[in-house]
This record gives C-alpha cells, sequence and structure tokens, in this order.
C-alpha cells in the first residue's frame, strides 16, 4: 500500500485497494464519485486505526528505561551509552556495561518504536491532509465503452473480433459483468469488471490447443504495457482435490509449452475460507498488466 505521501506529491497511483468498484455499489453515484467515497472510506478508517496504533506505542515508550541509547564503536566493537538531559539543559552519557544487556536492549526498542511512532504521526497528517483536498477526477471516462477515446487506448478490434467460445455448460453462465456478457462465477465477474475499468482488452473463455488437447482459458487479455498476450487463469476451488489434480495437468500443459507464471501466464486462487477479492483483482491487474 503507498503511503499517503504519495497521494500528496501527485505520484501516479492513489491506493490500489480503492480504485475500482462494481456499480453494484452506490448506483446513484458517478463512476469516479464512487471511487473518491470508496478511498475517503479507506482513508477514514486507517486515520483511526493510526491513532489507536500511536496511542499505544506512546503507552509502551514510557514504560521503558528514561533516556536514550547512544551507540558508539571502540575497536570495532560497540559500545552502548544511554544519554539523559539533565535539569541544568545539559546532556549526560552513562556506559552500559554488558551484564546490562537488558536494558540495552529494552533502550533500543524505545528508540525504534519512537521512530515507528513518528512514521505513523506523518502518515496520519498526510491523510488529514488528502480527507481535506481530495477532489474528483474521472480519468476513468477515456475507457468507458462510449468514449471516443477508448479504440485509441484499448485494442478494441482485437477484443471484439470473433472467436471460438466455451460452449460447454452454458447454464453455469450466471454472473453478469459491466460489459454485459455472463461468466461462470463471482470472481471471473470481478476481474472481468476490473479488466474493463483499466481499459484492458480482453477474451473471455478463448480456445487455445496445447499439445493437442482444447483448453479455454478463464480470459485472454492484452497487456497495457507491451500489447502482449496473457493468460489469467482463476482457480477457484483449490479446497477440492479432484478439482486441484484437474488444475495440476492444465499448468503442466501451459509450462510444456512456454507459457511462464508472471510473465506470460497469470494464476490467481481461492477456497471457501479465502474468497478472491476485488481487492486482489486491483493488486494482480496494477502487479502485471499495468
Amino acid at each position: 500500500m503507498p503511503h499517503p505521501q504519495a497521494l500528496l506529491c501527485g505520484q501516479k497511483k492513489l491506493h490500489k485497494h480503492v480504485r475500482i468498484c462494481r456499480v453494484v455499489f452506490f448506483p446513484y453515484l458517478s463512476h469516479a464519485e464512487k471511487e473518491t467515497m470508496q478511498r475517503k472510506k479507506f482513508y477514514t478508517a486507517r486515520k483511526k486505526q493510526l491513532a489507536k496504533e500511536i496511542q499505544k506505542l506512546k503507552r509502551d515508550i514510557e514504560r521503558y528505561p528514561k533516556g536514550t541509547l547512544v551507540i558508539s564503536a571502540s575497536k570495532g566493537k560497540p559500545q552502548w551509552y544511554v544519554q539523559r538531559k539533565e535539569k541544568d539543559g545539559k546532556y549526560s552519557r552513562t556506559y552500559i556495561k554488558r551484564e546490562n544487556l537488558m536494558q540495552a536492549k529494552k533502550l533500543a526498542r524505545k528508540s525504534y518504536d519512537r521512530a515507528v511512532m513518528l512514521d505513523k504521526q506523518n502518515e496520519l497528517h498526510c491523510i488529514d491532509r488528502y480527507l481535506v483536498n481530495c477532489s474528483e477526477v474521472n480519468y476513468k471516462r477515456f475507457l468507458q465503452k462510449t468514449s471516443p477515446y477508448r479504440e485509441l487506448l484499448v485494442d478494441v478490434n482485437w477484443e471484439n473480433a470473433p472467436y471460438e467460445k466455451n460452449l460447454k455448460y452454458p447454464e453455469k453462465l450466471t454472473h453478469p459483468t459491466i460489459r454485459g456478457e455472463k461468466v461462470r462465477s463471482k470472481s471471473e465477474a470481478s476481474i472481468a469488471d476490473g479488466l474493463l475499468a483499466e481499459g484492458i482488452a480482453y477474451r473471455y473463455e478463448n480456445k487455445l490447443v496445447l499439445d493437442g488437447v482444447e483448453l479455454f482459458p478463464d480470459f485472454t487479455l492484452k497487456s497495457r504495457r507491451n500489447q502482449k498476450l496473457i493468460i489469467w487463469e482463476h482457480f477457484g476451488r483449490i479446497d477440492d482435490p479432484k478439482y486441484v489434480e484437474k488444475t495440476s495437468r492444465k499448468l503442466k500443459l501451459y509450462f510444456n509449452n512456454g507459457y511462464i507464471p508472471g510473465v506470460n501466464l497469470i494464476m490467481t486462487f481461492e477456497d471457501k475460507n479465502h474468497p478472491f477479492t476485488m481487492e486482489a483483482v486491483i493488486d494482480v491487474i496494477e502487479r502485471y498488466l499495468i
């Protein structure tokens, strides 16, 4: 997660976990307004969490021995001192003997916790400034289906060209996407919506033959970085042994035919206890595709 300082310094990315939200949320708001609301909601929650963490660090720091650890070197070995400010404003140092190792450790932890606290205080200050100055910038309008810019930013000719689709089990295509198609799971719908929002051309279940075996990868897409074709397979039932066995055979086909994870093959996974969230979709897209 980028520091809020990145938001204030004009860097490209805001917060990777809140750049997209499905249209089912806040249907009366524009897409950009939804994003702004989600970002503000996230950073408001982050602000509360930081305040708690800072208070805990303050309490911990008060429990440590008085003074500050100072480390110097003598004949290549570290020498520990505790530095204190006297009543006259001057500083004094007292040598910490090796048998008082625990005192040195506590003072070291005190220095570390103080640095962590200062970093969190700085982040909190930046969040306050961000929440005051946050404004809507609807950059996603360039990528909308009706935008005249889309055909210049996305390979729509490849995306819309006819291709061989998976015709098996059409009754399982029950989850609609923003683009208007239906896919086989909620997670696949999230992936499709994320790709559309980021202007990444894709085909759903485009036929692929490897070693004489017909495959229908979940998504065949074009990276925005270099326009190269990439396969994205989402494996949604890895707590099912039979499904895992089938998945292993499919992955072996990919590996034997030049598909390399992180290069031209993206693999994501979930089970009942670890669902694949929109946050995870966005993280994958930003990591590998834009």
